[in-house]
């Protein structure tokens, strides 16, 4: 009986007619509660898709890739704005109104991206950056690109594009950054250029563009940076660009630009850099350079610049970097010019530059000065002897006449791994530590007179003894091992040294003294080691060079005094010449024995023969090769190893002497 109840109690409850407390105490049953219609769930939201047109064009530049790619096989689809696969490179703004997704941002820059750049990428409408640089791209940019109305940075650097720069950068109303470096892009910049809107940023270094700059570009006066390194421009820099009154910085170095500066240029007030070296301008230096209080970078270097440094140079208190050298001077003396407000200066640079007097006191007291060249000037005074504390790190100071005594402070940087040049000067004694001359430190000819004999040919240069055998020739093979080429024995240099560095040979017949630090790299390197460019059969003596970053100078010693053929050799082995832009040189000076043979601007590419010939006369026993780096020539790209380079050298008694006759034959230039 009560099971029977059970059951009919759990009827009632289920079907919602009644409960237990009800039908115990005889309440009346509430009202069922009505029950809601059966609904399906919900669907999930559906995700933003991109258009085809943006899939097939993204997928068309997907194509590019190389199976080594580090982002691997990849296909794109119309949901793969979600996917994180693609988020490093590629970026969609999915909140539009017609709630479609659309690609903003492309970033597939060192992906191994080989062929041209698809037209498609035209149809990305709302694209916004585009980063492609450090791949292999090649062919031209894309006119389909004039569609890219939303474009504002435009990333193409280090490819192989090349053809001429599109005229229609100025429908890109969008543009702010153009990176087109590291290129192959030829002929001149179009006139167009001028009708860019709001370009901030113009970046064609390292291309072969050549012609002269258009006025236009000095329309653009939103422009800030302005870089044009390693082109073949040429002629005047336009007046007009002196109307961007918004340029921060200028870089234009290892161009074919001359003539003066434009006078316009004064009213570039908001330069932080400006950088002309390796051009051809002259005339004088124009003093509102001096005035641009906000300027922190400045290099005038291998120009033809005339006359001299003002006597002060006070309106640059922000500088941080300063490069001039080759400056003729006049007829009075050029004392150093007052720069003892510029404190905040890191590198100094005043290279030949005719200056005479003493070194100011307050530059070995700049709290930030890390590198310091004023070498080939006519200074004069002393070192001060006291100086713990000084951060510097490169010291050149060679060919001056400098007097007292090198302190041991400076010779003690070279211990640290510094260089400190002092060679060919007239000090009277030196400090050093244990009696060790390291290997960054030169004082080859620091004076001209010694007490004693210890190392006397770095003190006083070396000359041959009355017992020394007297040579007639001199066969070197710089930079690399001993071998024998055509019957003549040369001798091994793989001396590794070259920073600040006097090297003597063995058999003391010559020597080298080098100079100079490496500016864009870490790792300095005065031997080259490679076979590219070669094709001569002699490879043994052109695979290897020596090379220097400012001066190298190769003495031969003990030699019969007469008149001698020297050959110079040279090969081109720190780039690939046959695959880069043939306006990458190598250039620097060339002067043996003194000036009787000069070479000004030397480009070894131009060079018929591998080597350069010369007949020279020597009368002390001694002849001396110098190779001078002015600033001119590629200095980053192809090689950051830019200085002076030679294969080897010869040197045998004239042949017209052994014809009674003391005639020269005539000289074979290069080119």
């Amino acid at each position: 009986m009560l099971k029977v109840l059970a059951y009919f109690l759990l009827f009632l409850a289920l079907n919602g007619q009644t409960s237990l407390g009800q039908v115990m105490t005889g309440a009346p049953a509430a009202a069922p509660s009505p029950q809601p219609p059966f609904l399906p769930p919900p669907p999930k939201p559906t995700k933003p898709k991109l258009p085809k047109e943006e899939v097939d064009a993204v997928n068309s530049l997907l194509q590019l890739l190389s199976p080594y790619s580090p982002l691997g096989p990849a296909y794109f689809s119309e949901l793969s704005c979600h996917y994180i696969k693609f988020s490093p490179v590629l970026t969609c703004n999915c909140t539009l109104d017609d709630k479609t997704c659309r690609v903003v941002a492309i970033y597939l820059s060192g992906q191994d991206l080989t062929g041209s750049i698809p037209p498609e990428i035209g149809n990305l409408s709302h694209l916004e950056s585009l980063y492609l640089r450090s791949n292999s791209l090649n062919g031209s940019i894309p006119n389909s690109f004039v569609k890219l109305s939303q474009l504002s940075e435009l990333n193409l650097c280090d490819n192989k594009l090349g053809g001429p720069l599109p005229k229609f950068l100025p429908e890109l109303k969008s543009l702010r950054s153009l990176y087109l470096c590291n290129n192959l892009f030829n002929e001149s910049i179009p006139p167009e250029i001028g009708g860019c809107p709001k370009l901030e940023f113009l970046v064609l270094s390292n291309n072969s563009l050549s012609g002269k700059l258009p006025d236009e570009l000095g329309h653009v006066s939103t422009l800030r940076g302005l870089y044009l390194a390693e082109n073949q421009f040429g002629g005047r820099l336009p007046e007009s660009l002196g109307s961007l009154a918004l340029l921060e910085e200028m870089y234009v170095m290892n161009n074919l630009f001359d003539d003066q500066l434009p006078q316009s240029f004064q009213k570039l007030t908001k330069l932080k850099a400006f950088n002309i070296r390796g051009n051809a301008f002259n005339k004088s230096i124009p003093p509102y350079i001096f005035e641009w209080h906000k300027l922190q970078r400045l290099s005038l270097m291998g120009n033809n610049f005339e006359g001299h440094l003002p006597n002060k140079i006070l309106g640059l208190p922000r500088l941080t970097y300063l490069a001039i050298n080759n400056l003729p001077g006049r007829e009075t003396d050029v004392l150093f010019p007052d720069i003892h407000n510029i404190v905040h200066l890191k590198s100094l640079t005043l290279r030949k530059c005719s200056l005479t007097g003493p070194i100011p006191d307050y530059i070995w007291r700049f709290t930030n000065l890390s590198y310091l060249d004023l070498s080939f000037n006519n200074l004069t005074g002393i070192i001060p002897p006291d100086l713990n504390q000084s951060p510097l790190q490169f010291v050149f100071l060679r060919s001056n006449n400098l007097n007292g005594t090198v302190p041991g402070w400076l010779t003690s940087l070279s211990n640290s791994g510094s260089y400190v040049d002092v060679s060919e000067n007239s000090f009277t004694n030196v400090t050093l530590s244990n009696d060790y001359i390291a290997s960054n430190l030169n004082l080859f000819e620091y004076r001209s007179q010694y007490s004693d004999t210890r190392s006397k040919w770095q003190q006083a240069g070396y000359h041959c003894d009355n017992d020394t055998q007297i040579y007639d020739h001199l066969y070197i093979n710089c930079g690399g091992n001993a071998t024998s080429v055509d019957g003549r024995d040369y001798e091994a240099d793989t001396q590794s040294y070259g920073g600040s560095t006097f090297f003597l040979s063995t058999n003391k017949t010559w020597a080298y003294s080098s100079m100079g630090k490496f500016l864009d790299t870490d790792e300095d390197e005065f031997i080259l080691d490679k076979t590219c460019n070669i094709s001569n059969t002699d490879v043994s003596l052109y695979s290897n060079a020596r090379i220097a970053p400012i001066s190298l100078k190769y003495y031969g010693f003990c030699l019969k005094n007469d008149n001698y053929t020297v050959k110079l050799h040279f090969a081109e082995i720190g780039w690939d010449t046959s695959g880069s832009s043939t306006i990458r040189k190598r250039v620097f000076d060339v002067d043996v024995q003194g000036g009787q043979y000069y070479q000004r601007d030397f480009d070894i590419q131009k060079l018929k023969r591998d080597f350069m010939e010369c007949n020279v006369s020597v009368t002390d026993s001694r002849l001396e090769i110098h190779l001078y780096w002015t600033g001119k020539g590629s200095t980053y790209t192809p090689t950051k190893y830019y200085g002076p380079l030679i294969s080897a050298i010869s040197c045998i008694l004239f042949l017209g002497n052994q014809k009674g006759t003391t005639k020269f034959l005539p000289l074979l230039l290069p080119g």
